[in-house]
């Protein structure tokens, strides 16, 4: 009995057990079980009533924003109760007054805030039953107007004056060297010198671009006045731009000295897929030759752009395989005008400029003298079937070598629709001025009113016909003033003189020293311009006009604004 007695009580125990543990951890009994909720909340279903939301991505919350400067406002919305946004709706005055944002369920609201302070921007999203978010969305910012930020007296650094600027801000440097590799980082702001690229220096050390503008800047990000050397363009950058390196950007390049740097493309500056506004620099000593087939010592433009390349001494540059002074690679529609282009080399193609794929190319008004490469001393191209190709008016190209074919101009693809007007063209002794390749299209450009010279050699080879007589070209020695000095002024009785076409699209209204165009050079009567980049001022114009003191040349040339272009031996 004893046993059986023990054994019924064993089982009545392990039964009660197993029954208190189905309590337990089913709730009952008990408030709350170990790790179980006793009474979890349901997650709330949405309903149609539910009220779309909105979210404010930029400004962040406590952001400084500058006064009189376009901010954009962007959000995300969306509409949890299962209808659709319609529209947001955006306060700048902590609810005052709303406006309508462009977009839904991403959206954005141009600010430009007038009054510096504490500023509450808030976002409210609309849907298609007409419900309101309610609370909105709300960040505080504070507007302030543009300061000027001094390196090294209130920042040591000019990219720790950069970090700490915002849109419209001025970072100004001081005399002195820096070395370090700046970033622009895209803001809207100018970095600029106090006292000019002589005695400012960024000094890139060899370890990366001297200065990057690859997030979006515009045009209202400002480089001006520096000194850039010692750059190096890595492997993160495609080795592309090794004094400036320029990507999906449009920023503006003024009176820098842009030196010794190294890069496979854009030894002094690399454009991919960017527009910036480059003028007033002197680019010398950049070389190309970090790769094989590198392009462009002195500036590359890879991808569709519109860039401008105003008013510089472009110099010295290259050694790599195509483009010494310029190389262009599908680069869309660059303006290139009143540049100094000269003794720039390259071991391939293009002594001075490199055009390839669809690169429509406007070149008014350069000076390319005393470049070299094995084809294309001066300018080489290869225009591919369907584009346009270049337009070239009123450039002398001079005196540059071709190791191999075309002193001046190496012209070669589907380029029946490519323009030379009003261009001087004169070849090395004995070499072709214009020689015409025969690859993919037998058919010549356009040539009117050129002068295309050789002394002692032909005027034009491959497959252009001579077109001397015709369309107003002639074939005559221009008579410069003193070419071996680097002056290419037109003596009087110049057969260049009141010889072009005052009709061309583009033309300039002032030569590049600034002497207005159109002028009557030689005297009878009408007013003809030149051909090349200088117009004559004939004696009786002398007390008319202000006299010419400069030489045509990298040496020296005075623009009416006042512009003295280096020649890199006097470059520092």
């Amino acid at each position: 009995m004893t046993q059986r007695f023990q054994r019924f009580t064993i089982g009545v125990l392990i039964g009660l057990t197993v029954v208190s543990s189905i309590l337990l951890y089913s709730g009952c009994g008990k408030t709350r079980g170990p790790n179980i909720p006793a009474n979890p909340t349901p997650t709330p279903t949405p309903t149609p009533d539910t009220p779309p939301t909105s979210t404010i991505t930029s400004p962040t919350e406590g952001a400084i924003v500058p006064i009189g400067i376009q901010v954009a406002i962007t959000g995300t919305a969306s509409d949890p109760g299962g209808g659709s946004v319609v529209k947001v709706e955006v306060s700048v005055n902590g609810g005052a007054t709303y406006g309508v944002a462009a977009g839904t369920s991403a959206w954005s609201l141009a600010w430009i805030p007038s009054e510096p302070g504490q500023v509450t921007i808030k976002s409210r999203a609309v849907d298609n039953a007409g419900i309101l978010q309610d609370p909105p969305a709300e960040i505080t910012v504070t507007v302030r107007a543009p300061i000027t930020i001094r390196v090294p007296s209130d920042r040591p650094f000019i990219q720790a004056g950069i970090d700490f600027a915002i849109d419209g801000d001025t970072v100004l440097v001081a005399p002195g060297t820096y070395r370090e590799n700046i970033n622009f980082g895209g803001k809207a702001i100018t970095v600029t010198s106090e006292s000019g690229p002589q005695v400012t220096i960024i000094d890139g050390r060899n370890v990366n671009t001297v200065v990057i503008l690859t997030s979006g800047e515009g045009r209202d990000s400002v480089l001006n006045g520096f000194t850039l050397q010692n750059g190096k363009a890595p492997f993160s950058s495609g080795f592309t731009g090794a004094g400036i390196k320029v990507q999906n950007s449009s920023p503006t390049i003024t009176n820098n000295v842009i030196r010794n740097n190294l890069a496979c493309d854009g030894g002094g500056i690399g454009i991919d897929f960017g527009s910036p506004f480059i003028q007033r620099n002197t680019i010398t000593g950049n070389s190309n030759r970090d790769c094989s087939g590198g392009g462009g010592g002195g500036i590359s433009i890879r991808g569709d752009s519109s860039v401008e390349i105003l008013d510089n001494v472009i110099s010295d540059n290259g050694m790599g395989s195509f483009g010494g002074g310029i190389y262009m690679f599908g680069a869309g529609s660059p303006i290139i005008k009143r540049n100094i282009i000269k003794g720039n080399n390259t071991e391939g193609s293009g002594g001075g400029i490199y055009m390839i794929s669809i690169s429509n190319a406007l070149i008014v008004q350069n000076l390319i003298t005393s470049n070299q490469a094995s084809v294309g001393g001066g300018i080489f191209w290869l225009v591919p079937s369907g584009a346009r190709g270049p337009r070239l008016v009123n450039n002398t190209i001079a005196d540059n070598n071709a190791t191999s074919i075309g002193s001046g101009i190496f012209a070669d693809g589907f380029d029946a629709r490519t323009e030379l007007t009003n261009n001087i063209i004169v070849a090395n002794p004995g070499q072709f001025g214009l020689f015409c390749g025969d690859f993919n299209d037998q058919n010549p450009p356009i040539l009117r009113f050129n002068n295309v010279f050789s002394a002692g050699g032909l005027a034009y080879g491959g497959t252009c016909s001579n077109k001397t007589g015709t369309d107003g070209n002639i074939s005559a020695d221009p008579r410069f003033t003193n070419p071996t000095q680097g002056d290419y002024h037109l003596q009087q009785g110049s057969p260049s003189i009141d010889a072009g076409d005052n009709l061309v699209p583009n033309l300039p209204d002032t030569d590049i020293d600034g002497d207005p165009r159109i002028l009557d050079g030689d005297g009878n009567g009408t007013a003809i311009i030149d051909m090349g980049v200088d117009e004559f001022l004939a004696p009786s114009l002398t007390s008319v006009f202000r006299m010419r003191t400069t030489l045509i040349s990298s040496r020296s040339i005075r623009r009416m604004a006042s512009f003295r272009l280096l020649d890199a031996r006097e470059s520092p």
